[in-house]
């Protein structure tokens, strides 16, 4: 695979990736953010139509809609350890360039370290899906030495 060009490019690729290496692996995007929900916008163009752009910008700046959580990783999913039909979660969050680690995100990976999933932070294809195997190994470990 060519290396990846922006975030969101390899954001995609290990959206392909993982699921193609690890057996039974289900991984989905997540977004994190605030937005306007669609019945906003819709109040805000009859406001608009009718003249009131005030209210208008009143109303967007009051009424924006959040989704996720804060911290959470870009890539999220379930991975099987084995055929005993036991998964683990998974996080990939996904670093490109000069891109840090905000607190939140710190906050949110330990979090699921400390909860016995899996989360990387991935700043290419081969370094993230190496880091990935590697937890999965550890993980193994544990369930047949614990």
């Amino acid at each position: 695979m060519k290396p990846a060009t922006t975030a969101n490019n390899l954001t995609a690729q290990f959206l392909i990736e993982i699921p193609q290496v690890f057996a039974g692996a289900r991984v989905w995007r997540r977004n994190v953010g605030r937005g306007i929900g669609w019945d906003t916008v819709q109040a805000v163009v009859r406001l608009i139509a009718a003249g009131q752009v005030k209210t208008a910008i009143e109303l967007l700046q009051r009424r924006p809609v959040a989704f996720g959580v804060a911290g959470e990783p870009d890539i999220e999913g379930i991975i099987p350890l084995g055929d005993r039909r036991l998964g683990v979660w998974l996080g990939v969050e996904i670093k490109f360039g000069v891109d840090k680690v905000r607190e939140s995100q710190q906050n949110f990976r330990a979090m699921i370290l400390a909860a016995g999933g899996i989360h990387v932070i991935a700043r290419s294809l081969e370094q993230g899906m190496a880091d990935i195997s590697a937890q999965i190994e550890a993980q193994r470990h544990e369930q047949i030495d614990g």
